[in-house]
C-alpha cells in the first residue's frame, strides 16, 4: 500500500493582499501538482474601493443630512397631532353651539324651566371643556415636561 505524506498547509488557500489592504484568497497549488487530483478550488476576491477623504466627507454629509430630517420630522408631528385633534374638535364644537342655539330656542318659546336651565349648564360644561382640549399643548407627549396642577372636574 502507497501512502503520500502531504502537509495539510499545501491544500489550504493562501492570502495574498490586493491592492485595498484585503486578502485575495487564492490557491497555493500550480496545475500539474500533486493537488491535480483534488478538485478545482474556487478563488474568492473580496475588493473595495480605499476610504479616501472624499468618501469620508460624503458619510459625513449623509449623516448631517439624516439629522436634518429627523429634526425636520420631530418638529413637525406635534404640528400633525394637533392639527389631526382641531380636526376632531370642531365638529364638536360646531355641534354644541348648535344645541346651545336649540336650547335658547326652546326658552323662548317655552320660557325657564329646570330642564332648560339644566340643558344651558351641561352646554357651558362642554364648552370648556371643547376649550380645554383645543389648549393641550401636544409637545408634552414628545419630551419632559412639567405638568402643571389642572383641577379635576366634579
Amino acid at each position: 500500500m502507497d501512502t503520500k505524506s502531504t502537509p495539510i498547509e499545501a491544500f489550504l488557500p493562501t492570502p495574498t493582499p490586493g491592492p485595498s489592504g484585503i486578502p485575495i484568497v487564492t490557491s497555493s497549488d500550480t496545475p500539474g501538482s500533486s493537488a491535480a487530483e483534488l478538485p478545482p478550488r474556487l478563488t474568492v476576491v473580496f475588493s473595495r474601493p480605499p476610504l479616501t477623504q472624499d468618501s469620508l466627507i460624503q458619510m459625513g454629509q449623509l449623516a448631517l443630512s439624516t439629522d436634518r430630517h429627523a429634526t425636520s420630522l420631530d418638529a413637525s408631528v406635534p404640528t400633525m397631532i394637533q392639527m389631526s385633534l382641531a380636526d376632531v374638535v370642531t365638529p364638536l364644537n360646531t355641534i354644541i353651539d348648535a344645541l346651545a342655539t336649540r336650547i335658547m330656542v326652546c326658552e323662548h318659546n317655552q320660557g325657564t324651566t329646570e330642564k332648560v336651565i339644566a340643558l344651558k349648564a351641561t352646554i357651558v360644561e362642554l364648552q370648556k371643556d371643547v376649550t380645554h382640549l383645543k389648549s393641550i399643548d401636544v409637545s408634552m407627549v414628545f419630551g419632559a415636561m412639567e405638568i402643571p396642577d389642572v383641577p379635576e372636574m366634579p
